[in-house]
């Protein structure tokens, strides 16, 4: 039962940066219809950036604010530069940027990392929380409690901002929008800053945990794609639900069956979730045209 209740907790935390991954990942379909598969890339910037600034300030909360604010600008830069020339494009061309743009930027990280792993401990990976028998690390409290508040947050702005709002009009049809004078131009903005800088959140919190590599993108996105798809496609609350669930059985199956099959575990929920439920874990309507 200790072991089990273990694993749980694992699957939870890991559950929590899919879902800031895939969040990101949801809220540029929601509104483009289009895959971006270079976001994997900036969850590894946001985690190089929080390893660069803890390294000259020595402060965590440098490290996550620094991580934020580089990946939001990357996120900005790659919609100016990359999809809205695209726009008017067929999507499979976007598409085609994306994966581009992923191998571009994981071999510019390479390249100036010298394909060095790099890793570091804040002063929250090494503080013990017990609750009961069961020892938990206080960065692990952390990235559940700021992803419970960051949901919190983006329900709130989504349900009550008007900006929240427009967005929301604007995943439903965007042509519409542009049809009643809302700026649909900037909704593509926000949308590409705020999920770039939840990966950035994420990528942040991983970092004392996990090893930083310039490769950690691409399995990052592959997983955030298959939370996209379990929780159904532009639906923030099926996206953070199956984030949950894709990690916890992540987890158990890594605890209890084996570690090396651990990956794979994700990848075959998909395929299950993609014959029982194609529509996803809410109904979300899928689009044919993806």
């Amino acid at each position: 039962m200790h072991i089990f209740v273990e694993q749980i907790v694992n699957g939870l935390v890991n559950g929590c940066i899919y879902a800031l991954i895939a969040i990101g990942l949801t809220m540029v379909y929601g509104i483009l219809h289009v895959i971006n598969l270079a976001h994997g890339e900036i969850f590894m910037i946001g985690a190089f950036v929080a390893y660069a600034c803890y390294t000259l300030t020595g402060s965590y909360a440098a490290a996550i604010v620094g991580a934020i604010l580089v990946t939001a600008f990357v996120g900005l830069l790659i919609e100016r530069l990359v999809f809205r020339p695209l726009a008017r494009q067929a999507r499979i061309n976007t598409l085609i940027a994306s994966v581009g743009l992923s191998l571009v930027l994981s071999n510019a990280a390479l390249v100036l990392s010298h394909g060095t792993p790099h890793f570091y401990l804040t002063p929250l990976s090494g503080q013990i929380v017990h609750v009961g028998f069961l020892s938990i690390t206080a960065q692990r409290i952390l990235i559940v409690a700021v992803t419970l508040a960051l949901i919190g947050a983006l329900t709130a702005f989504y349900r009550w901002s008007r900006l929240g709002k427009a967005l929301r009009a604007a995943a439903q049809d965007l042509e519409a929008c542009s049809l009643v004078g809302i700026e649909t131009r900037w909704l593509v903005v926000v949308s590409f800053v705020l999920g770039a800088a939840l990966a950035g959140v994420a990528g942040s919190l991983l970092s004392p945990i996990y090893t930083i590599t310039y490769d950690m993108g691409l399995p990052a996105v592959m997983k955030a794609f298959a939370v996209v798809i379990v929780g159904g496609f532009g639906n923030i609350p099926g996206t953070v639900l199956a984030g949950v669930l894709l990690g916890v059985a992540e987890s158990l199956g890594g605890g209890f069956i084996s570690a090396t099959y651990q990956d794979s575990i994700v990848f075959v929920i998909l395929a299950i979730a993609l014959i029982v439920r194609p529509t996803g874990l809410v109904g979300e309507r899928v689009d044919e045209n993806i």
